[in-house]
């Protein structure tokens, strides 16, 4: 799977991104404020923190979306990328 780096635009909600969260750390180690969370991801602290976006709008259907940005501690960018890339694969959604 690709790097995305440490930030990126999602369509979702803050409800949405909070739910996956959940769903992803069984809430074990995981605290969740109204604009970032942490998660302890096996002693690595990690700490999310999103911005609502205007909606993205094509026609008539309108698209939520939030910028995300992930902070660890320098020197376990190995470890924190691991997290992010299960995060990523949590978080995608099906197509054909």
């Amino acid at each position: 799977m690709p790097s995305y780096g440490d930030t990126r635009v999602m369509a979702c909600s803050p409800v949405d991104l909070r739910r996956w969260l959940v769903e992803l750390t069984g809430g074990d180690g995981l605290s969740v404020g109204e604009r970032g969370a942490q998660v302890d991801a096996a002693g690595l602290l990690i700490v999310l923190r999103w911005q609502v976006l205007p909606p993205r709008q094509i026609a008539l259907l309108r698209i939520e979306q939030l910028e995300l940005s992930f902070d660890y501690p320098a020197g376990h960018a190995r470890a924190a990328r691991d997290w992010i890339a299960r995060f990523d694969r949590h978080t995608q959604r099906g197509g054909g």
